[in-house]
């Protein structure tokens, strides 16, 4: 602060959640919270932001998995970090609620029977917010996320309303009114919100050619769009709700010192071929592993069950999406016979049993009772993360025993194909005399990291037609960091790739 006038920014920081399932299946799953936080990551780190992105494509264990304890972890450490002429952005998309009239965001192991003690309070985050050195805050929510065909039944219509309020002392960008819903746009595989919040980063708010784009910029473009968007979606409109109240209009993004005025590599214009993070699920995107896929489809062929071991992103879960996305070509099945439960989203022995006959399309049983009901009936089950079983207080391994009496044998209901980080007879050592009963009937199959070879075509395969190369000691370093593996090969080759198509670092002012 100099002569009473703001300083310019100085640095810029981002904290960006993204949550679309829960454990307690009280709150629907969400389809594009994690891709709108992904895209929005993109976007300002291109504009020059520190960001910190955390989702639930993560793994568990990692510190970025939205937890409330991590979430109000990693918030804390940005507010230390942060100086007075910095700025801190932080967006949620996710399900909100009300509790006792004060609104509180939904974070994935949130219990519906213990949401006034373990929810996340709004009015905690803007408190470590305004505790922070930064002088400049900005809080964007894209909450009661749930999409059109779902509906806000999680929610409260009074919730915007209250965060609204809320946001005295910081400016706030929230999804829609009090009497509105936060629509998820199916053809585009955001939150309609979060596009066009995205968009108008990118450059497209900035009417006016100045260069930069500030809140109220962002506010016009998203609600302009919006009504453009009610037009065309049969009359459902959500407007988005602004509150900057003693910091000015700041500046979000600016281009000046740019070569052009909108963020080119933004969004869907020209997206970062790398940096995919949680399983692949487009059998575009999917590379190599073909080999092992042909082995997979033909042992499935005989009824032969399968365990895929390997370390954390290295693309079990991956290969686990393909099996039921080209199995139903590759075996000539119909693609009913193709079932995934990611165990993430399981919570106990009971929910497991419930979610695996809902998948079947049948009354929730178990026992005798599940083995008729898949009498003369035949299933490619696949089961992620199977790791979560081992947490004996949820689990008592009856479910694995009956999963191995329905699997055993090429004429039972069921061939696994299962995924883990370590090998069932390690993850389930059921008694020190016999083998534990998965490990029995599924045999192993390492998942290893890609050859360097793998690694080359891998990187050529999706620099195809960005008009980017990377050097041969470029890839070499890739190859040191990440020793093929695929996820740590992702986060590199996204942070080069990045490096190169960077226009400018340009600057912030306010």
């Amino acid at each position: 602060m100099s002569n009473g006038l703001p300083n310019p920014i100085r640095d810029r920081w981002a904290l960006l959640i993204g949550v679309n399932r829960y454990t307690d299946p009280a709150f629907p799953s969400l389809k594009f919270c994690v891709k709108d936080v992904l895209a929005l990551e993109q976007i300002l780190q291109g504009l020059g932001y520190t960001v910190l992105c955390m989702h639930d494509e993560l793994n568990t264990d990692e510190s970025r998995f939205p937890t409330r304890d991590n979430i109000e972890a990693e918030l804390a450490q940005l507010c230390q970090i942060v100086g007075d002429d910095d700025l801190l952005l932080v967006h949620f998309a996710c399900h909100g609620k009300l509790v006792d009239n004060q609104p509180v965001l939904i974070t994935r192991e949130t219990r519906a029977s213990t949401l006034a003690k373990k929810a996340l309070p709004l009015a905690d985050v803007e408190k470590q917010m305004r505790e922070s050195k930064a002088h400049r805050l900005v809080l964007t929510l894209d909450a009661c996320h749930t999409g059109v065909e779902i509906g806000r039944d999680v929610g409260n219509p009074e919730f915007i309303r209250n965060v609204y309020e809320l946001a005295e002392g910081f400016a706030l960008i929230a999804a829609s009114t009090a009497q509105q819903v936060a629509q998820e746009w199916q053809e585009k595989e955001h939150g309609v919100f979060t596009y066009y919040l995205l968009e108008g980063l990118s450059g497209k708010a900035d009417n006016d050619c100045k260069g930069f784009v500030t809140v109220n910029d962002l506010q016009t473009y998203v609600l302009n769009s919006l009504r453009r968007w009610k037009v065309l979606h049969r009359g459902l409109i959500q407007e988005p709700s602004v509150r900057s109240d003693g910091l000015g209009d700041m500046i979000l993004a600016d281009y000046r010192g740019r070569k052009n005025t909108t963020l080119t590599t933004s969004l869907r214009i020209q997206p970062n071929p790398f940096g995919d993070t949680g399983r692949i699920t487009d059998p575009k995107r999917f590379f190599g592993r073909e080999e092992l896929l042909r082995q997979l489809f033909e042992d499935l062929s005989k009824g032969s069950n399968r365990s895929l071991v390997g370390e954390a992103q290295v693309g079990k879960s991956s290969i686990l999406w393909m099996i039921c996305k080209l199995g139903p070509e590759r075996l000539q099945l119909p693609k009913e016979v193709f079932k995934y439960i990611d165990m993430r989203n399981i919570y106990n022995e009971q929910d497991f049993f419930e979610a695996l006959c809902d998948e079947l399309n049948i009354e929730p049983c178990r026992g005798s009772q599940l083995k008729r009901a898949l009498r003369d009936k035949c299933y490619i089950l696949c089961l992620d993360e199977i790791d979560i079983m081992t947490k004996e207080e949820r689990f008592t391994g009856d479910e694995r025993t009956q999963l191995c009496g329905l699997a055993d044998g090429a004429d039972m209901p069921f061939s696994l194909v299962t995924a883990s980080q370590k090998p069932l007879k390690d993850l389930f050592p059921d008694s020190p005399y016999r083998t534990s009963p998965l490990a029995g009937i599924c045999h192993q199959i390492n998942i290893e990291p890609f050859s360097s070879n793998e690694v080359r075509r891998f990187l050529s395969h999706r620099l195809e037609g960005t008009g980017v190369s990377f050097s041969d000691n470029q890839i070499q370093q890739l190859l040191t960091e990440s020793s093929g593996h695929p996820g740590h090969l992702q986060r590199a080759a996204a942070a080069l790739y990045r490096s190169l198509t960077q226009i400018s670092e340009g600057g912030f002012d306010a």
